[in-house]
């Protein structure tokens, strides 16, 4: 198995991926002695006002990336709500609309840190390394279907699977 280094999710290394939800890198937009609030940490207008927020749970697995997905049309925002510390893979689009393994990185999510994978970007469910992490989870409503039988699934019109030759996991 390949393995890479997970590294310290900060700005400026995930821009070319997305954006990542944490406290910025200038002074708060807005300080008091309650908050320190930054504004405008993501765009995420390509939802045009079809967002859907879901709830996920991820139970501890090994972490081995086998497969990477990527949508189409929406961004997906991984809101982390307990602070509990994950990673997650990105890898840009090469020319032949496949995961460039090039750029593949993997970033650890430390408390209260989040991130915004752009469209288009290949990306996985973020791995935990607690025994479970929640996220909340921001895409457009079209990705998620209801069947006819009253399951949830996954519209394969809006998102793409990728099957990796060789897992990779982290150092």
């Amino acid at each position: 198995m390949k393995t890479i280094v997970a590294e310290r999710l900060e700005h400026k290394a995930f821009e070319p991926y997305g954006r990542a939800i944490m406290a910025g890198d200038s002074a708060p937009d807005i300080q008091n002695d309650q908050i320190d609030y930054w504004d405008d940490m993501a765009d995420i207008s390509s939802l045009a006002g079809q967002g859907s927020i879901g709830f996920m749970r991820v139970k501890k697995t090994p972490i081995k990336l086998g497969m990477l997905q990527m949508l189409h049309e929406s961004a997906e925002l991984y809101i982390t709500l307990d602070g509990n510390p994950s990673v997650v893979f990105v890898a840009l689009s090469g020319a032949d609309d496949k995961p460039d393994l090039s750029t593949l990185k993997a970033f650890k999510m430390d408390g209260g840190q989040s991130v915004v994978v752009d469209k288009k970007v290949w990306h996985c469910t973020p791995f935990t390394l607690a025994d479970k992490t929640d996220f909340a989870l921001l895409l457009k409503n079209d990705i998620i279907i209801k069947n006819e039988d009253g399951s949830f699934g996954v519209d394969l019109n809006t998102i793409v699977y990728e099957e990796l030759a060789e897992p990779f996991s982290i150092e």
